[in-house]
């Protein structure tokens, strides 16, 4: 999987928990993948694609942490079926690369 980092809306965290295994990694993804397409699709009538809006993050911990991107970046990252949008220090480098900051 391909990760795009992205602003932390309240700082970034490190879990002292035990490294999920990838099949929890991807259902949490994609339980959050499907949260932010709909911030998206409501976002949408409200802002600018150039607004920052604050979007969940995406990684395969269970995290209440918020990314803050444009509704143009996220689209770019959402474009690619496996890259996902997450916090600063939430990446599991054993399943995933960072391929991309902002």
């Amino acid at each position: 999987m391909r990760r795009y980092q992205a602003l932390s809306a309240g700082g970034a965290r490190r879990y002292g928990r035990p490294v999920p295994t990838r099949k929890r990694v991807e259902e949490n993804e994609q339980l959050y993948r499907d949260v932010n397409d709909r911030i998206r699709e409501i976002s949408e009538s409200f802002f600018d694609r150039w607004e920052l809006v604050d979007f969940a993050c995406e990684c395969g911990h269970h995290c209440r942490e918020q990314v803050r991107l444009t509704l143009e970046e996220y689209g770019e990252i959402r474009s690619d079926p496996v890259a996902f949008a997450v916090a600063p220090g939430h990446e599991l480098p054993q399943f995933e690369e960072i391929v991309r900051r902002h």
